[in-house]
Formats: structure tokens, C-alpha cells, sequence
């Protein structure tokens, strides 16, 4: 694998994961649905890895959809600045069990750290899972732990980035920077992945 298609396609899964959370809708003026845009991009995000794992693609790219389908981290994405008034719209959000069971609140950067952390590992369990399911513990692993960089990826999004019209401005970077990490994770355990030795 060439150093350049690796860097080339972090790039890729950066902007890929960003168009899922919203960019898409804004630039084009097409809303096809959260359930269809997270399965676009999950597939969409790992057609490239074809050319390396051949169909192993596919299920890589349910897998994100699954995680994707399986939490959200709106009420997390602010990192300290958001308002109370997500508690309302959604009383009972199972995502807030653990920011809220440590004595957190929404509003505190921890709350949010906390939070999206926690969103980001259910977000990466069903990838983790399929690796294991392959046999490469190690990979899910991995996968896992960049569930848990959400979190720093949205703090670093609190940094004046600057806007790029109708794709990304504020927070809306942190969609940019987790999509980065996850491409990066998914070429480290391809490259040394000993799950796919079997190809």
C-alpha cells in the first residue's frame, strides 16, 4: 500500500464523514434521509478499500452504517457551549446516561468530552466487532480507541478554523477531524492487519 493513496484516502474519509453530517443536504440542496445518507456514506466512505481488501468493502462500509444508526452525538458536539434546551427535546436520550451518571451537565465541557467519547466507541462497535469476527483482535481494538478520539476531535474544533462555505465553519470541523481519524484507523489496520491475511 503506497504511502500516497493512505494519505489520499484519510482525505477522503474526512470529507465523506463530513457530507454525512450535513454538508451533502447544504451543497447540493438534496436531503435523502439520515438512514440513507449514513448507509451512503459508510459505503460510499470504503469503496476505495476495495482495491486493497477486495469485497470486504461491503461489510465495512454496514458496519459504519450500523454505528451510525446506532447513536448520535448532537447534544455532545458543542464541547461546553451548548444550550440546556437539547434535555427537553429528547428527555430520555440513552446517550446521556454517562456524562449524567458521573455528575455532569450539558453546558460543561466535560459533559461533552465525556459524552461523545461514549457515542464514539457505540459508533465504532460494529466495525470493531466485524474485526473481530475476521479474527484481528488488535484491529478492533484499535478501532475502538478511535471511537474514544471523538471527543478530542470536536475539542479541536472549538479552535478558530476557518468557514468554507456551505461544507464547514465552527463545529462542524470536528465531523472533518473525526472523519480523518477514522480513515487513518482504517489504514493502520490494513496495513498490519493480520485478519486479512487470508485474502
Amino acid at each position: 500500500m503506497s504511502g500516497i493513496f493512505a494519505v489520499l484516502f484519510v482525505v477522503f474519509a474526512a470529507v465523506m464523514w463530513r457530507l454525512r453530517g450535513g454538508a451533502f443536504a447544504t451543497l447540493t440542496g438534496i436531503n435523502i434521509g439520515t438512514q440513507w445518507t449514513r448507509a451512503a456514506c459508510g459505503l460510499l466512505m470504503t469503496a476505495p478499500l476495495g482495491l486493497l481488501i477486495g469485497l470486504w468493502c461491503v461489510p465495512m462500509g454496514l458496519a459504519i452504517w450500523a454505528g451510525l444508526a446506532l447513536t448520535g452525538w448532537e447534544e455532545f458536539q458543542q464541547m461546553g457551549t451548548e444550550s440546556v434546551a437539547l434535555l427537553t427535546e429528547k428527555p430520555q436520550y440513552w446517550m446521556r446516561w454517562l456524562p449524567w451518571s458521573l455528575g455532569l451537565r450539558p453546558g460543561q465541557v466535560e459533559y461533552d468530552l465525556f459524552g461523545m467519547a461514549q457515542a464514539g466507541m457505540v459508533c465504532m462497535a460494529p466495525l470493531a466487532l466485524l474485526m473481530g469476527l475476521v479474527g484481528d483482535y488488535d484491529a478492533g481494538i484499535v478501532l475502538l480507541f478511535a471511537g474514544l478520539g471523538f471527543a478530542p476531535c470536536y475539542l479541536l474544533a472549538r479552535l478558530n478554523f476557518p468557514t468554507v462555505k456551505n461544507f464547514a465553519q465552527g463545529q462542524s470541523w470536528g465531523e472533518v477531524f473525526v472523519g480523518a481519524l477514522i480513515g487513518a484507523a482504517l489504514m493502520l489496520i490494513i496495513h498490519h492487519s493480520a485478519g486479512w491475511s487470508f485474502l
